[in-house]
């Protein structure tokens, strides 16, 4: 998966990349995800739980996750496939990242494979 970088973004964008036909994420629920992240600017892979044989379980509430992951899950179907493009507000701020390299401001671009909810 490759994605292009770009200008940052004043809302959530979100592209359904595959429309899954399983049960569906709903706000306050638990997934199961596979997750890669990208830098918004640049497009260079940040971080993927694809090299781990564990996919990341995530709650999808207020203080469950990054914001922007909140937000932007509900919604999908378990077997799809979901690119976000989360402002750096909703990511990690004006901090960014130094662990995944992300810079201060920087949107992040997450592609989200839904395994399952719970």
């Amino acid at each position: 998966i490759s994605v292009e970088g770009g200008d940052n973004v004043d809302a959530l964008v979100s592209e359904d990349l595959v429309v899954g036909d399983g049960d569906e994420a709903t706000t306050g629920s638990n997934v199961l995800v596979h997750i890669i992240a990208f830098n918004g600017a640049t497009g260079e892979e940040l971080a993927t739980t694809w090299g781990d044989p564990s996919p990341v379980a995530l709650l999808l509430a207020e203080g469950g996750s990054l914001p922007g992951l909140v937000e932007g899950i509900p919604g999908m179907k378990v077997g799809g496939r979901r690119q976000l493009t989360i402002p750096f507000a909703d990511a990690f701020g004006t901090e960014g990242n130094s662990e995944m390299k992300l810079p201060a401001s920087t949107d992040l671009i997450v592609v989200i494979d839904l395994l399952s909810t719970f």
